[in-house]
């Protein structure tokens, strides 16, 4: 028995002793870290949606453990991600079917990813589409948990949202597209929906620290399906913002969203228009000017200052006015199915620097000031328009003119420095700064508002009329240091399309002492025949001799206080001096319809109308007793001389006709004296004013 027990001890023991070790089984070469991350980045080389991703992922270290399964990668998309188009491309490069819609930069990844931040966003273990099932929780490298929630083929991991099947697919990897990272977030996020995230800015509270000024609270949000339901009033949510000034639309579905925003008076709708084709037009913002830098280098936008929002110049003609409008609301947002849009909106002011509004009786008061102060210079120009014609000379006007200035302009021997004329282009700016004033602070209820603001921008229209007939190449109002003289063409423009809208915006009825739709008519006639717009300046002169409102005078009643032909006029309170200039007269008027017959005669000899302009002509000169029968242009020049002596506008007619030659004898010099100087102190302070020729 003991034998026995031996001899089983002994051959276990042999071959126990004899058993060789098992050797370890050898490492997958495929799912080294290394062969894996090379594998990884090599398929996302082309997919410049997650590049951010990609590049840092080139860097990590793994271990052989962390890789030994294999391992699946949720990569986040870049900041300022690209758009669907370029999620499916990398779908492509794994073969599978993934994309993600709707990419937002407030919610895609950092400009750079640490390693830390890596491994919150790689898993062990290769988990195909299938495996993603709802509920499952999966562990990143760092520990990091990652819960799955689906809805059909709708996956999110902590609530972000995944671009459905993996972009990158082997034996060894699996590899998603998602909407922003993982750090940061938890298992009990929940899914990101079909919502909508608006934040307001309240861009009149901008300062030099506050590039966007500052969250704009219970401001009303309001979302449109279309533009046509915003001019139609339906609309499809309403919301207020919060403190942080945002608003969650949740319950929103996938679609395009037009985007409304008001607090008070300030909004994200800016100059609307009239509703035209059932829609309507107004500005819309590129972002504030940050400093007189920006303002220099954008188009020309009159009174812009630091603070004021940057209108998008439509058109692309170097200056902002009514031809820049665009469809309203221009804001939009795009909602995708699952996932949350974020969009920004600035509200404000047609001029964030500008104060409130008046009340109806200060805005009265004050435009009764700069009507005013335009009667009194347009009745000073007329006087600089007389000694610059052959028809005055000094020692016929009234002695308090009599001076060395005055005397110079008579005998074209002005200068820049020349007080008197300093003293008209000043004055000139001054009135157009007092009217965009008033058209800033208009009060948003009036009684006739669009009517006083329509006469405003007539007003303003004439002033830069008759301050580009006399100095030729003028600037639109601009702060001190930004004057630029060197765009007439936009000058002309913003004239002409001023002058539109307000004839659009006004009647044919009120009194001569206020501008109507046809004083506006006129006006743009005389506008057209300085330019030798002779198609234009005849329709306009036609339209307000058919309308029939006005008539001619008979002789001797021209100026009288109740004269038929009268179309504008502001005499009250006429300069003793003026009037003595004027030949003792009742009225200095603006504009009377004698001048625009003979704006109609002349524009219809040089479009060869000569039955239409005999016709024009033999009304005025029978009325006038002047002993010319036929039309032509040089009964024309005479007749226009007759009727319109010492009333201004006839230096830009001598130009026009070619006669400046008769005055050469005063000291005329062709080229030069075609125009009055640019102030000194204008070009001195204004770096981009250029001074007119020979001064």
């Amino acid at each position: 028995m003991k034998r026995n027990l031996l001899f089983a001890f002994v051959l276990l023991f042999i071959i126990t002793s004899c058993k060789k070790e098992k050797a370890p089984e050898p490492q997958n070469e495929d799912r080294k870290p290394e062969v894996i991350i090379k594998e990884i980045t090599s398929k996302l080389a082309g997919a410049d949606s997650i590049s951010t991703f990609t590049a840092a992922l080139k860097n990590i270290v793994l271990t052989a453990e962390e890789t030994a399964q294999g391992i699946t990668v949720f990569a986040p998309l870049n900041q300022n991600s690209s758009p669907q188009a370029r999620i499916n491309k990398m779908a492509s490069l794994g073969g599978g079917s993934g994309k993600l819609s709707d990419t937002n930069p407030a919610d895609t990844a950092k400009t750079v990813l640490t390693d830390v931040e890596l491994r919150d966003h790689i898993v062990k273990g290769v988990f195909n589409f299938s495996d993603l099932t709802n509920g499952k929780i999966l562990t990143g490298l760092n520990g990091n948990q990652l819960k799955v929630t689906r809805s059909a083929d709708t996956v999110w991991i902590n609530g972000i949202r995944i671009g459905g099947h993996q972009i990158v697919s082997s034996g060894n990897e699996a590899v998603y597209a998602v909407k922003s990272i993982l750090t940061g977030t938890n298992v009990n996020d929940e899914p990101e929906s079909t919502s909508l995230e608006v934040t307001v800015w309240d861009a009149t509270m901008w300062s030099a620290a506050k590039s966007k000024g500052e969250a704009a609270s219970d401001a009303l949000v309001t979302l449109y399906n279309s533009q046509k339901d915003y001019a139609d009033s339906i609309p499809a949510q309403e919301g207020r913002t919060d403190v942080n000034g945002k608003v969650i639309f949740k319950t929103v579905s996938p679609g395009i969203y037009y985007i409304k925003v008001t607090q008070g008076t300030k909004s994200n709708i800016f100059n609307r228009s009239a509703k035209q084709g059932g829609l309507y037009t107004g500005y819309v913002n590129a972002g504030i000017f940050q400093n007189q830098t920006e303002i220099n280098a954008a188009p020309i936008q009159v009174l812009a200052v630091p603070g004021d929002f940057k209108w998008v110049d439509v058109n692309g003609d170097g200056v902002i006015n009514n031809n820049d409008r665009i469809t309203l609301p221009n804001e939009k947002a795009t909602v995708v199915a699952g996932a949350l849009r974020k969009v920004e909106v600035m509200i404000g002011k047609l001029k964030n620097t500008q104060a409130e509004p008046y009340t109806e009786v200060a805005f009265n008061a004050n435009l009764s000031v700069v009507e005013s102060n335009l009667a009194a210079w347009h009745k000073k120009l007329v006087l600089i328009d007389g000694l610059l014609g052959p028809n005055v000379t000094i020692d016929s006007i009234p002695q308090i003119y009599n001076t060395v200035n005055y005397q110079m302009i008579n005998n074209f021997a002005m200068t820049p420095t020349n007080p008197v004329l300093e003293e008209i282009w000043r004055k000139g700016y001054e009135s157009i700064a007092s009217l965009s004033v008033l058209q800033d602070r208009i009060p948003n209820v009036m009684t006739d508002r669009n009517t006083k603001l329509a006469q405003v921008r007539g007003m303003k229209a004439y002033i830069y009329l008759q301050l580009l007939t006399y100095y030729g190449n003028i600037s639109l109002l601009q702060t001190t240091g930004n004057l630029n003289n060197q765009n007439r063409a936009a000058v002309y423009s913003y004239i002409t399309t001023e002058l539109q809208e307000a004839a659009a915006a006004l009647s044919a009825t009120g009194s001569p002492t206020s501008l109507n739709s046809l004083t506006v008519l006129a006006l743009s006639a005389k506008a057209a025949l300085l330019d030798k717009k002779y198609t234009e300046a005849a329709a306009h002169a036609e339209a307000v001799i058919n309308a029939g409102k006005y008539t001619l005078a008979t002789m001797g009643g021209e100026f009288s206080t109740n004269s038929p032909e009268i179309i504008w006029n502001n005499s009250s309170g006429m300069d003793a001096n003026i009037k003595n200039y004027f030949y003792q007269r009742t009225s200095l008027p603006y504009l009377r319809l004698t001048e625009v017959y003979l704006t109609a005669i002349e524009a219809n000899i040089a479009l060869n109308n000569i039955t239409k302009a005999q016709g024009y002509f033999d009304a005025l000169h029978n009325r006038s007793r002047y002993n010319l029968l036929l039309v032509s242009m040089s009964n024309l020049r005479a007749l226009w001389v007759n009727q319109c002596l010492r009333e201004g506008g006839m230096f830009a007619n001598f130009l026009r006709w070619g006669t400046v030659s008769q005055f050469a004898f005063r000291g005329f010099v062709e080229g030069k004296n075609n125009r009055l100087p640019i102030p000194q102190n204008v070009i001195d302070t204004n770096p981009q004013m250029r001074q007119n020729p020979g001064y």
